[in-house]
């Protein structure tokens, strides 16, 4: 009976110091010095003393990201791809914010694949498939400009009845995106769904 006691009263001191643990690691991030461009423009968009709440990572090397671009939605304010969006707000971020370079302090890929792929197409198949130009053309041209890679799943291609000269120009494929997002993590990147 005594020995019961003992591990129980074990268990709850390892679960208190974890939980300690825990609040002084976050104590230590919630008072990470932001970069000033981002505590004054808080204060200046959300009212003064923004900046002070506003947690702020450290910069950070070799940080990989695979993002799974994998539907359709539009930003209904602008009419592109809200995941295209969602990169382009990450890699601005990382820039901007916390001066960070891209293939070199973070990498990103993205991975094309199921509704999603959509955004990988050029104009003119783009049109072909859906009536319109790609909205988002540009803005994933501009990605692979800044060094995020970005790769088209085959199985969507082949499912869609589009090939290679339906891409982007630099969009590259990969035999199947959903195995391919698997790979990448085992390597180590960060898996996201933007």
């Amino acid at each position: 009976m005594l020995k019961n006691r003992q591990i129980i009263m074990l268990g709850l001191l390892a679960c208190v110091s974890t939980a300690t643990l825990a609040d002084s690691s976050f104590k230590k991030l919630k008072n990470s010095t932001c970069p000033e461009v981002v505590t004054t423009s808080a204060d200046a968009l959300f009212g003064v003393g923004s900046g002070d709440a506003t947690l702020c990572i450290a910069k950070r090397e070799d940080l990989k990201i695979v993002i799974a671009m994998n539907n359709s939605d539009l930003n209904p304010r602008n009419g592109r791809s809200q995941q295209t969006l969602n990169v382009n707000n990450i890699y601005n971020d990382y820039t901007d914010n916390y001066d960070m370079v891209s293939r070199k302090d973070f990498k990103a890929v993205i991975v094309g694949y199921g509704a999603g792929a959509r955004w990988l197409l050029n104009d003119a198949a783009y049109t072909a498939t859906y009536g319109v130009a790609n909205p988002s053309d540009d803005m994933i041209s501009a990605l692979m400009a800044k060094g995020i890679k970005v790769y088209m799943c085959q199985n969507t291609m082949r499912g869609s009845g589009w090939v290679s000269s339906n891409l982007i120009p630099g969009v590259e494929m990969v035999p199947a995106g959903v195995t391919a997002v698997i790979d990448f993590q085992n390597r180590d990147y960060t898996y996201i769904v933007p």
